[in-house]
């Protein structure tokens, strides 16, 4: 694996899902001071010295929602071997929001470590998190707690996490700070990285899709070749569209 290549990646998609998933919309023209930044909070650390390079109100309590699988993957790597077996129980499934993002497991699915983190960094997969979750720790509490004592290790001042996959919750939080730590730790973990260097993964067969199924990385930012047609002269209709996406 071309780990320099996987690093890029990996740092694109944690600075864009963080000003995006904290409820902020970001334009920086890097040609400092010459700076606009309209997002409420943002950073950008050097990931090998922890230097901070640029800063605004980054220890502002945000919301994380699914960065928080980031610090999951991390926990779990810690715990158990990427050929681990999990078995999926009623509760890994159903005890998520309704129409939030799955992989279309079922209670009674067993599948590896490994799959399960590609569903849940890929597909962004709420029950694979939670089955990875109760896998390493009995329950999703007593994983927030190893989620809390991890954060805290890596030098996190800003944060508190309740669950593996960032479904909303008042005392869930984090900082742009703490994530980017967080983030800079996920870069030193081969095996993270090999999940988040795959464009796509193919799952073994389930109870929902015996014949298997495929994730794909859903990141604009790591498949432009899926977007590049909106950037061509095109009816209204997905003019407008692109113009969402942008």
């Amino acid at each position: 694996m071309n780990t320099k290549k996987s690093k890029k990646r990996i740092a694109a998609l944690l600075l864009v899902c963080l000003m995006l998933c904290l409820h902020v919309t970001a334009f920086a023209d890097w040609n400092f001071p010459y700076t606009e930044l309209t997002a409420e909070s943002g950073i950008v650390m050097d990931a090998d010295t922890g230097g901070i390079l640029f800063g605004k109100d980054m220890h502002a309590h945000k919301y994380p929602a699914s960065i928080t699988k980031v610090l999951t993957a991390l926990v779990v790597l810690e715990h158990c071997k990427p050929t681990d077996k999990v078995t999926l129980t009623h509760d890994d499934v159903y005890n998520v929001d309704f129409g939030s993002s799955n992989a279309q497991l079922e209670e009674g699915d067993t599948l590896t470590v490994e799959d399960l983190l590609n569903a849940m960094l890929l597909k962004s997969a709420n029950e694979a998190a939670n089955a990875l979750a109760c896998y390493v720790a009995g329950s999703r509490e007593a994983f927030a707690d190893l989620m809390n004592e991890t954060a805290i290790a890596l030098g996190c001042v800003d944060s508190h996490f309740t669950n593996p996959s960032g479904l909303f919750d008042e005392n869930h939080y984090t900082s742009a700070y703490d994530m980017a730590l967080i983030g800079a730790e996920a870069m030193k973990n081969q095996d993270f990285l090999e999940v988040e260097s795959h464009m796509s993964y193919k799952m073994p067969a389930t109870i929902r899709l015996p014949e298997g199924s495929t994730v794909y990385m859903e990141h604009k930012m790591l498949r432009p070749a899926r977007y590049a047609v909106l950037r061509q002269p095109c009816r209204r209709r997905k003019d407008r569209l692109y113009r969402r996406l942008r």
